[in-house]
C-alpha cells in the first residue's frame, strides 16, 4: 500500500492511511502513531478520506461500494494504581466503561507505566454491546497482573464511549477514595496554557500530591509553581516527562514549606514543543488515607 488521504485533526495532527494502517502524525514533535490496524483493502492508491465535524474518520473503499466510519475517541484516565503508599495505605483503581450507542464499541486499553516511554505500550482489545457498561475490579491487576502505578488511555474505534474510574484506598474497614474521570484526549494542556490546581493543603492532617500523564509521543517537560492562599509563592518543580509517561509527585508542599498550608494553589505550565498532556492533585487525608482528586482547569 502507498500513502493516501490527508487531513487535521483539532491538534493540529496529521491523519492519514498507509500500509494498511490508520495513521497520526505530529509535526511539532516528528513523531508518529498507530490508530487503526489492520485496515479493509480499499483498492491500489487507496480510496477517499474525510474527517467529520466530530473527530471521526470517514474511509471509502474504491473497489468495493462500502463506507467505513471510525470514531477515533480517546480517553486518557490521569492516575490509576495496584500499589502500597504513604502511611499504610493501599491504592487500588476500578475501571468502568459505558457505551451509549445503539451500535457495538470496539476499544482499546493502554497501560503507561510511571516514568518510562510508553511508545509502544501494553495493549488489551475488548468490544462492548450497545447501552451497557463493563467494570475491571483492580483493573491494573485483573487486565496487565501489574503492580505499581500508571495512567489508563482507552482509545475506541467505534460506539460512543464514557469512561470513569475509581481510586481508592482499600482498608479492612473500609474504602476511601476518589472518582476519577476519563478525560477526552483533546481536552489536554498545550503548551502556553496555565492548568490551575486549587484547595490544595499540607500539614500534620493532609497532603497534597501532584500529578501528570503525557498524550505526547515526545518527551516533554512540565512546571509547577506552588503558592499560599494569599499569593505567596513557596517553589517551583519541573517534572519530565517520557512519551505517554505518568509522573506523580508526593506531598509536594513539604518540599517547599516547614509550616501548614491551608487553601494553597498550584499553576501547571509546559512550554516543550508540541506538550499535550493532563494535571492533578490529589489530597489525602493522613488519618484515614481518604483522598480528593482534583483536575487541572
Amino acid at each position: 500500500w502507498g500513502f493516501w488521504g490527508l487531513d487535521v485533526d483539532a491538534a493540529g495532527r496529521l491523519l492519514f492511511v498507509g500500509g494498511g494502517s490508520l495513521l497520526r502524525a505530529d509535526p511539532q514533535t516528528g513523531t508518529s502513531s498507530v490508530l487503526v490496524d489492520d485496515l479493509p483493502p480499499f483498492g491500489w492508491g487507496g480510496g477517499h478520506f474525510a474527517l467529520g465535524a466530530s473527530g471521526a474518520v470517514y474511509l471509502t473503499s474504491l473497489d468495493s461500494k462500502a463506507l467505513y466510519r471510525y470514531d477515533l475517541e480517546t480517553f486518557y484516565i490521569p492516575a490509576a494504581a495496584h500499589a502500597k503508599g504513604v502511611a499504610g495505605t493501599q491504592w487500588i483503581t476500578d475501571l468502568t466503561i459505558h457505551n451509549r450507542a445503539d451500535t457495538g464499541a470496539s476499544f482499546a486499553i493502554d497501560l503507561l507505566p510511571k516514568r518510562q516511554d510508553n511508545s509502544d505500550p501494553e495493549t488489551l482489545s475488548f468490544s462492548l454491546e450497545p447501552s451497557s457498561s463493563v467494570g475491571y475490579d483492580d483493573a491494573l491487576d485483573e487486565l496487565f497482573g501489574f503492580s505499581g502505578t500508571s495512567a489508563l488511555r482507552v482509545r475506541a474505534t467505534s460506539g460512543d464511549l464514557v469512561v470513569g474510574s475509581r481510586t481508592y484506598n482499600d482498608q479492612p474497614e473500609g474504602t476511601y477514595g476518589q472518582y476519577i474521570a476519563g478525560l477526552p484526549e483533546d481536552e489536554a494542556l498545550a503548551p502556553g496554557d496555565q492548568g490551575l490546581l486549587i484547595g490544595l493543603s499540607h500539614g500534620a492532617d493532609y497532603r497534597t500530591n501532584i500529578g501528570f500523564a503525557s498524550a505526547c509521543g515526545a518527551p516533554i517537560s512540565v512546571n509547577v509553581t506552588l503558592y499560599t492562599a494569599d499569593n505567596a509563592q513557596l517553589g517551583q518543580k519541573t517534572v519530565e516527562l517520557a512519551p505517554y509517561s505518568y509522573d506523580q509527585v508526593t506531598d509536594i508542599f513539604g518540599d517547599f514549606s516547614t509550616t501548614d498550608v491551608e487553601d494553597g494553589f498550584a499553576v501547571v505550565e509546559s512550554s516543550s514543543t508540541g506538550a499535550w498532556y493532563f494535571a492533578y492533585a490529589s489530597v489525602i487525608d493522613n488519618r484515614t488515607g481518604d483522598a480528593v482528586y482534583i483536575p487541572a482547569r
